[in-house]
């Protein structure tokens, strides 16, 4: 039992319901039954099936409740759930696929209906966990391999060079006094930077609807243009890359908070400067596009290719093994929640080792 797949039949006709169990009879299923909508609800909490089948019209609650009940309960909300329909039912069928349903199957049915749609949703489930299995043992090795060298390395600096300074400042000269402060102030930047990556990014995990929608009525980012333009100069003397930088700058009122957007495209342009080789052009556009702002950075650089571009996310990063850098990979995860968050989208477009265009739409803020 411990290797067969459990699959709840919620059906009220007891003929249909058996046939239904006699046809998925197998080694390979655990069956469970329910004759109501309110019982196949219980059994599906108790048991956690791998797929439900369920009738749509039966009595106490119909298949649609017991799906929406399924897909509003955290362990069974990605269950695979298929739908028994009357023949010809089309507006039935529609509505139980917008609510939800990952197939349906007419009645009358064969045996090999039932059979193939079983088994194909639950190869569909077991290869779409595999692939979150995948991700997340990514995630989990990019975590525990980047997160204590981003905290401890700038934190092992400050607490050597304060060290050095407690012990032998009666020693030192000014100018290595001065040199460790430097490096001591460096290094505390780099460790605040890391923490308010992480922090930024947690809050917008943590945002709701309400809380979002509260923001936009009183703190849109109201002149974008000003706010890209002060990033890209900051990023930019960082990087010591001013003169790579082209800049075409549209403004209009956006329905992202200042602070958003800020992190957002700095990351972005950050992004840009340290991926791409000092000298190569830099271009920064910020244009009205439809509803949407459409703020743009295009680099020269390594670029990514497009697996990569898919596997976009929070503690993800790119060939880390290979190429020396710092940071969470958190920066294109912020942009790409941030414009979740407030209903835009972020557009990567990358020919690796040529050229790499990421672009972020904001919806316009109009004051109602």
């Amino acid at each position: 039992m411990l290797n067969r797949k459990k699959l709840l039949i919620v059906e009220d006709d007891p003929m249909i319901r058996q046939r239904l169990l006699d046809i998925l009879d197998s080694d390979e299923y655990y069956l469970l039954e329910a004759s109501n909508g309110l019982e196949g609800i219980e059994m599906a909490k108790m048991h956690l099936p791998d797929l439900i089948l369920s009738d749509i019209m039966m009595p106490v609650l119909t298949g649609y409740d017991v799906l929406r009940e399924v897909r509003s309960y955290p362990p069974t909300s990605m269950t695979p759930f298929l739908f028994l329909t009357a023949k010809g039912d089309q507006v039935d069928v529609r509505y139980g696929m917008n609510l939800g349903a990952d197939d349906y199957i007419t009645k009358p049915f064969s045996i090999s209906e039932i059979l193939d749609a079983v088994s194909m949703r639950l190869e569909r489930r077991d290869r779409m966990e595999e692939y979150s299995q995948e991700k997340l043992n990514a995630v989990r090795s990019n975590l525990y391999s980047a997160l204590p060298h981003e905290f401890l390395t700038p934190l092992n600096g400050i607490l050597g060079m304060t060290d050095v300074l407690l012990r032998h400042s009666d020693m030192l000269e000014k100018d290595e006094i001065h040199e460790m402060h430097s490096h001591i102030m460096q290094s505390a930047k780099r460790l605040h930077a890391v923490i308010e990556k992480y922090l930024m990014y947690a809050r917008l995990e943590g945002l709701t609807r309400d809380f979002v929608e509260s923001q936009l009525l009183h703190l849109p980012a109201k002149s974008p243009a000003s706010i890209v333009d002060d990033m890209v100069r900051l990023r930019g003397y960082k990087h010591d890359r001013l003169k790579d930088v082209l800049q075409d700058l549209d403004d209009h009122p956006i329905a992202m908070p200042a602070e958003n957007f800020n992190m957002a495209i700095g990351e972005l342009v950050d992004n840009a400067f340290m991926y791409s080789t000092p000298g190569t052009p830099i271009h920064v556009e910020l244009k009205i596009n439809g509803d949407y702002l459409a703020f743009s950075v295009q680099n020269h650089g390594r670029g990514l290719t497009p697996d990569q571009v898919n596997q976009i996310g929070a503690f993800v990063q790119f060939e880390r093994e290979k190429y020396e850098q710092q940071g969470l990979g958190l920066g294109l995860a912020i942009a790409k929640k941030s414009a979740q968050v407030f209903n835009g989208e972020l557009i990567v477009e990358s020919e690796p080792h040529k050229i790499t265009k990421v672009q972020l739409n904001i919806p316009l803020y109009t004051a109602s």
